[in-house]
């Protein structure tokens, strides 16, 4: 039997992956990554009140922490869209940007005391050890 947190991993990652070729193509197709963005969280953000308020979750803000990382979130999504605008595979801009799973690796190691074992410290290489393989890539 699959465990939850793997299978909602890769629906995840269809879905991202899926989204990521249809946002390239409406920008192929003459829209600019910030409209895209902006429709897209329109939907991202409608959907989530939608489930928030029939699942009984609190709404209650928080913590600053929560703000630091809407801020950041937003960051990572508009650099994301450029990305996506300029480059000629939106596939490499996703990889590139996945090196975000070994900083909240190292991250959560250093700041939040988790453990990581050699098999996951091994997955962390091989990211970096791929980002610089497509970094190559002209």
């Amino acid at each position: 039997m699959i465990e939850r947190w793997l299978l909602l991993s890769l629906v995840s990652a269809v879905s991202f992956g899926l989204a990521t070729v249809l946002v390239k193509d409406v920008m192929l197709r003459g829209t600019g990554p910030l409209p895209v963005m902006l429709w897209v969280y329109v939907i991202v953000f409608s959907g989530m009140i939608f489930y928030t308020l029939f699942s009984g979750v609190s709404l209650k803000f928080p913590s600053f922490r929560t703000l630091l990382a809407g801020m950041l979130t937003l960051l990572g999504t508009v650099s994301l869209y450029l990305a996506f605008d300029v480059a000629g595979n939106p596939g490499y801009v996703y990889a590139v940007s996945s090196v975000s799973i070994a900083i909240a690796t190292a991250l959560s190691v250093f700041l939040l005391g988790l453990r990581i074992n050699l098999v996951g410290a091994a997955g962390v290489m091989l990211i970096f050890a791929g980002i610089i393989l497509l970094s190559m890539v002209r």
